[in-house]
């Protein structure tokens, strides 16, 4: 007899094998698998000791590197100084194209700190050296910036003995007659450099250097010498009238010396025969590029933890050892040094350009004031320089709340007449809060006083002169008043403006610590051939 047994199917009497799944592995993601394009973009973006450590790594990495002009001509050597062991690694960069590079070992040499030359023949070594950097440094330097290297070789220059500043001089002036491309610009600069100087041939030269400039297609240049021509032609209205269709012109190629200075010729007059409405809008246009424009990165970058006690006004030319004695010794001769190569870096040779002075300017021009409101608009102007939280604002309307803030205290009216609010394009409304921020500012009992604790009174001395009327002695009226003039609210502003992280801005490591307590570290690469 057969039983048939029918099997149920649960786990025990009936299994079938379960499939073994294969997991495939994710192959490893590293630069090297990221598309060449994409990988030269982070290779820009390291620091100059990043950049040799991943070089090291593959010599498919070291060949990217070698071989790609713009990764070393981007590289960063933020807080890095030429040193013995790393003077190779700035100059290739430098050769690459890179501007920091260049700015810094000009200086470097020019200054002797760093390289470690010997004294022997030191000034012509390194004039040689500062010259040749300095001029691929000025090739190199950002197109919205003037030509700058004229700062480091400016007078006072050494009476005794070799100077390096005057062999830089020298040799710049031998490389314009070699170099045709770089003539307009060093030509500038070495025009700058002799009209700082008092003897009358050495002027005489420097307004030579400018024409010879000028016909190399400097725009700088061609404005200084339209400056200095500028009073002989003013007694002949057909030559003056041509005299401002030149400077229309240097205006609209950019230059924004001519900009300021054809505002205020359209402010004060007509001589192009424009319509009125034109004319303003030439102004206002000139306004609204320092309102609309947004400020740049470096300038937060430099402003970065400076506080009020790190301010100080002074219209003199200091030498660096004057400088460190400002500072009461709390930072080195080498500091300073360092940090204007710092600094100039960060700008990319923007040295300069237009403050509120430059704009302050233009409004008197436009709407002149009475001699003694005239003299409370510069004090508060010159003033505002040293507060921190007067920094943020455009120079423009900054100007222009000075402006309003100073009519305010005379008791001018209109307060803000529509002929300001046609050729500024800012209205009474638009700068209400800013000028009252500078009353608190420049006018409450809370002197700004400097990291020793010395309150900064220069300013304030300056005119309490009889060449400004003692202005600064003048009884300013209480805010209660000022309030009820403004048409607002009788409430204070905040004194100090919020950091964009929401935290307290930190303050840079090299101004946080004085050389008195601690060397400054030079940051160390390893040693290579070339």
């Amino acid at each position: 007899i057969f039983i048939s047994v029918v099997h149920c199917h649960c786990s025990k009497c009936y299994s079938v094998p379960a499939r073994k799944r294969v997991r495939k592995r994710t192959p490893a993601l590293t630069l090297l698998s990221l598309p060449e394009e994409v990988l030269l973009c982070v290779l820009q973006c390291l620091s100059a000791e990043d950049l040799l450590s991943v070089r090291a790594v593959h010599s498919q990495l070291r060949d990217i590197v070698d071989n790609h002009s713009s990764v070393w001509a981007r590289v960063s050597f933020r807080d890095t100084w030429p040193s013995p062991n790393t003077l190779w690694l700035f100059e290739r960069a430098a050769e690459k194209g890179n501007f920091e590079a260049a700015v810094k070992l000009g200086i470097a040499y020019l200054y002797n700190e760093g390289p470690l030359l010997s004294d022997e023949g030191r000034a012509d070594v390194c004039g040689r050296k500062a010259s040749h950097f300095f001029s691929m440094a000025e090739s190199l330097r950002s197109p919205l910036a003037d030509p700058f290297i004229w700062v480091f070789i400016r007078p006072p220059w050494s009476p005794t003995g070799s100077c390096c500043k005057a062999v830089v001089f020298d040799r710049l002036k031998a490389e314009c007659d070699s170099n045709v491309q770089k003539r307009g610009p060093l030509l500038h600069c070495l025009a700058r450099v002799l009209q700082l100087f008092e003897e009358d041939e050495r002027r005489s030269d420097a307004i030579s250097m400018l024409e010879q400039s000028s016909q190399a297609g400097c725009l700088q240049s061609s404005y200084l010498l339209w400056e200095h021509n500028r009073k002989a032609a003013m007694a002949d209205p057909g030559r003056y009238l041509q005299c401002v269709r030149t400077l229309r012109d240097y205006a609209g190629k950019g230059c924004w010396e001519a900009q300021l200075s054809l505002a205020k010729v359209c402010s004060s007059g007509n001589p192009l025969g424009l319509e009125s409405k034109a004319c303003s809008d030439l102004v206002a246009q000139l306004f609204s590029l320092s309102n609309s424009a947004s400020r740049p990165c470096t300038q937060g970058i430099l402003r970065r933890g400076i506080k009020d006690t790190m301010s100080y006004i002074s219209k003199e030319i200091l030498t660096i050892r004057e400088a460190v004695w400002l500072t009461d010794n709390t930072y080195k001769y080498e500091d300073l040094v360092r940090m204007m190569g710092e600094v100039v870096s960060v700008l990319e040779g923007k040295i300069r350009s237009p403050t509120l002075l430059d704009y302050g300017e233009v409004l008197l021009s436009l709407l002149p004031l009475e001699r003694r409101t005239t003299h409370l608009f510069s004090y508060i102007c010159e003033l505002s320089l040293l507060y921190t939280a007067l920094a943020t604002p455009p120079p423009a309307k900054l100007a222009c709340a000075a402006l309003l803030l100073t009519r305010a205290l005379h008791h001018y009216a209109p307060l803000w007449p529509s002929q300001l609010f046609d050729y500024t394009g800012f209205s009474k409304q638009d700068l209400v809060s800013l000028a009252v921020l500078l009353y608190v500012k420049c006018f409450s009992q809370d002197v700004p006083k400097d990291y020793r604790h010395v309150s900064l009174t220069g300013v304030k001395q300056r005119f309490e002169d009889e060449a400004y009327q003692h202005i600064s002695k003048e009884k300013v009226m209480d805010f209660k008043e000022l309030c009820q003039i403004l048409e607002i609210p009788e409430v204070e502003p905040q004194m100090e403006p919020p950091s964009p992280t929401g935290q307290a801005a930190d303050i840079h490591t090299f101004l946080a610590s004085p050389s008195s307590t601690s060397k400054r570290q030079v940051t160390k690469f390893p040693v290579t051939t070339h």
